[in-house]
């Protein structure tokens, strides 16, 4: 699989663009990485989406590298807070 700027693909890239400040905030307050990625789903609302809407999105849902998201968050985490302690 091709790398897009760094990440597995263009919408990992993508939710890391517009996403990750939340992803992060979420990882402080404990979420797990399922409860990370149920957060989007869930707030979204899109079991309420129409059908054919429904299915193009979870295509690209499938491409998100959540754990490699999370894990960049952790790390995002990390850093910010060794940057305040020096």
């Amino acid at each position: 699989m091709n790398e897009y700027n760094g990440w597995k693909n263009e919408t990992t890239w993508t939710v890391n663009i517009l996403l990750m400040e939340t992803i992060e905030e979420l990882v402080k307050n404990g979420y797990t990485l399922n409860d990370v990625a149920s957060h989007f789903y869930k707030t979204w609302k899109i079991d309420e989406l129409n059908w054919h809407v429904n299915q193009i999105f979870g295509c690209a849902w499938k491409q998100i590298d959540w754990w490699k998201l999370y894990e960049r968050a952790e790390e995002n985490i990390k850093n910010s807070t060794e940057s305040i302690v020096k």
